[in-house]
């Protein structure tokens, strides 16, 4: 199983005169040329991804959540005024 591993920053490499842009939090395998740089350079840009499927996927952070709020009831349009005229009636 190949692993992987995120970008800690964004950056651009130069690898046999072609730059190569890697945004922060990009996920790329191991056998990529810019992860293979960076592993025989000290490793300073990547840390390795955890993808073991034994694990669960982690339940939604309370952040992530909806709050639970009871939504107020819809608020219905006042009727428009009457436009009879008030005033003479006459007969």
């Amino acid at each position: 199983m190949a692993s992987y591993l995120r970008a800690l920053d964004t950056f651009v490499i130069e690898l046999d005169g072609v730059p190569r842009a890697v945004q922060k939090g990009a996920i790329l395998p191991e056998s990529d040329p810019v992860v293979q740089h960076d592993l025989a350079n000290g490793s300073l840009l990547f840390a390795a991804l955890d993808t073991s499927e034994d694990e669960k996927a982690p339940a939604k952070s309370a952040a992530a959540k909806a709050p639970d709020v009871e939504a107020d009831p819809p608020v219905k349009p006042e009727p428009a005024p009457s436009r009879a005229r008030a005033g003479k009636g006459g007969a």
